[in-house]
């Protein structure tokens, strides 16, 4: 992996913020407040994944799971295929992809009982609301249809006006969040297209 740019270190840091600073499962990275550069990691022999090879592999990481017990750094690893590296808030291993793309899987521990959570997001270094078409696979859909089938409960949630920006699916103790990217159909609706953060 090559070494992070500035500005990826500044979105990595607001990422893992996210992630560690106990927003709801999934939450907005954008929203962490603190936005400083976090110290460029030494380069991990990972190989180069897709963004549908790690949708992929992040819903199979979920299916393995029984309880927020068994996220383990072991089986993140693991089954994700990717070394994770220390950084500040946490740890992480990010990608780059076409264009101003890049993902980053981020892995923290909860301050009130010391769980780990996890998540997965794509983010676009220039523009945060750009369209993330060419990295819609698997798209919001497959990611439902895949969580259903494994038995969680889905529960849209949607702002002031009523468009939605935010979908939780439970089971037992695992609470997982969704943030979709939304577009327009020809009738003039919005739906949830895209994938944009998966996280638990």
């Amino acid at each position: 992996m090559t070494p992070l740019k500035p500005a990826l270190t500044i979105s990595l840091f607001a990422v893992l913020s996210a992630c560690a600073g106990a927003p709801p499962p999934g939450g907005d990275p954008s929203a962490a407040s603190r936005e400083r550069p976090a110290p460029a990691p030494a380069a991990a022999a990972n190989p180069a994944l897709s963004a549908e090879e790690m949708g992929l592999r992040f819903l199979k990481l979920i299916e393995g799971l029984r309880s927020r017990d068994d996220i383990t750094l072991e089986r993140v690893q693991k089954t994700m295929g990717v070394t994770l590296q220390r950084n500040t808030g946490g740890l992480f291993h990010l990608q780059d992809l076409e264009g101003d793309w890049f993902y980053v899987l981020s892995m923290a521990f909860s301050e009130a009982d010391r769980k780990a959570k996890i998540a997965l997001d794509f983010v676009n270094r220039i523009n945060r609301s750009a369209d993330m078409s060419s990295l819609c696979n698997p798209d919001f859909a497959r990611y439902q249809a895949a969580l259903k089938k494994m038995g969680y409960q889905e529960t849209p949630l949607r702002d002031g006006s009523g468009q939605l920006t935010y979908i939780t699916y439970s089971k037992g103790d695992i609470l997982i969040g969704l943030v979709p990217q939304l577009k327009i159909s020809r009738e003039g609706k919005t739906y949830p297209a895209c994938v944009r953060r998966i996280g638990l």
